[in-house]
């Protein structure tokens, strides 16, 4: 009987998901079974694990430059972002009472944050303003501090964006925030317009400091920083946020529901980790990007490359195009040969499965673009990027020749 063995696998999808660490694994375990009590049980086995989920709030808080009491936990990146918006905009109701708040965001923002906000501007419970990128995919801060106003009752920009990289300019942002509460509001204490960032893709890389950064709240999560997924946190400065999910009164009453203890332990444990290697793996994943990038440079003349360059890109990530490919075709010729990258195809239609985040940067561009995104790891060695970069050529040169025999 033969056996066909597959390659080792080469993975370049860490934005979509990272394995779990080894250490945040053996932190967690014992507290599936041996330690599995309810933290909010009067009994000291119960006290013991509400004195560890004090000790991973900590740990997050410290991290963020914020008080422990400040970060809550809740299940996933998604929730966090929807708690985000609607509980910041619940809070402001119940101190504007019959007003409609203005909501100001980028035109590329994740989808937990861009659907959240259509959907309820669909429903009229508020009005929103999506501002405009550049051909990086930059937000212009002097364009968003033009749509400020009066209502406005939240700011939400992620730090990262998850398709191209690009990082965004919070404290530019955050700077016209101040500007307009001491210029148009007269009120430098006030605290709106919040100012919301979903940090996701940024924990394991950048500063995350919300004074520094002068963020009053945001989004982290397990499943991008080698932790378990269906956890993340909600780290934020003032009384500005209002429960979503009603019942136990758990997490200071903004999110009730019995905590799950082993996911929050593991969450701690992997953004620990990742703080300690953040600044070390920047580096090392910024010359191991750029090398890449130079690579399909050099060998894929029809290579695109999308979004920002050098400082202004996340340091794993690299996104790029080839005109007239096809983004699925690429990837499935890509598995084929133990490549492991993610795919949005970006062209001008409405189809929902193509790139918004691709036309927002290339509006004028209606060409099918088959666009491929690979994100580095922890793992991931010169060796991967060479040999990735000899499969694509291989796998471009092939397609190219395709296309070319059938448009005869």
């Amino acid at each position: 009987m033969f056996s066909f063995l597959r390659p080792k696998i080469i993975y370049m999808d860490n934005a979509s998901a990272t394995p779990v660490n080894d250490d945040v694994v053996s932190a967690m375990n014992p507290y599936w079974s041996e330690k599995f009590f309810n933290s909010s049980a009067l009994y000291r086995a119960g006290q013991d694990v509400s004195d560890v989920l004090d000790i991973s709030r900590e740990i997050i808080a410290s991290g963020c430059g914020v008080r422990a009491q400040d970060v809550i936990f809740v299940g996933g990146g998604t929730e966090a972002n929807n708690h985000a918006i609607v509980g910041v905009l619940e809070k402001w109701r119940t101190k504007h009472p019959g007003k409609v708040p203005h909501v100001v965001t980028s035109n590329i923002e994740h989808p937990s944050v861009r659907e959240t906000l259509r959907v309820l501007r669909a429903r009229h419970q508020i009005m929103l303003d999506e501002v405009p990128v550049d051909t990086d995919g930059v937000i212009n801060a002097e364009i968003l501090k033009e749509k400020l106003r009066i209502e406005t009752a939240l700011i939400s920009v992620m730090y990262v964006n998850n398709e191209i990289g690009t990082i965004q300019p919070l404290r530019e942002i955050a700077k016209t925030i101040r500007h307009f509460k001491k210029h148009v509001l007269g009120d430098t204490g006030s605290a709106y317009p919040v100012f919301h960032t979903d940090a996701i893709q940024a924990v394991n890389y950048l500063d995350i400091h919300l004074p520094r950064l002068g963020v009053d709240i945001m989004t982290i999560s397990g499943a991008k920083i080698y932790g378990p997924k269906g956890i993340a946190g909600l780290v934020f400065i003032k009384d500005i946020l209002s429960p979503i999910i009603f019942g136990g009164g758990q997490e200071r009453g903004l999110r009730a529901g019995t905590p799950a203890v082993p996911l929050i332990v593991g969450l701690a444990k992997a953004f620990k980790i990742a703080r300690k290697k953040s600044e070390s793996e920047d580096v090392r994943l910024s010359d191991l990007r750029d090398t890449m990038i130079d690579m399909m440079s050099e060998s894929l003349p029809t290579v695109r490359v999308n979004g920002a360059t050098g400082q202004a890109r996340i340091a794993n990530n690299i996104n790029i195009s080839f005109p007239g490919l096809s983004s699925e075709q690429l990837v499935i010729e890509l598995d084929a040969r133990a490549v492991l990258a993610s795919a949005r195809a970006a062209c001008s239609s409405d189809d929902p499965d193509e790139s918004y985040v691709l036309q927002a940067i290339y509006p004028n561009d209606d060409t099918e673009q088959g666009s491929l995104r690979f994100t580095l790891g922890r793992d991931t060695t010169e060796k991967d990027i060479e040999t990735t970069v000899k499969k694509l050529r291989k796998i471009i040169k092939k397609l190219y020749a395709t296309k070319k025999k059938y448009e005869k």
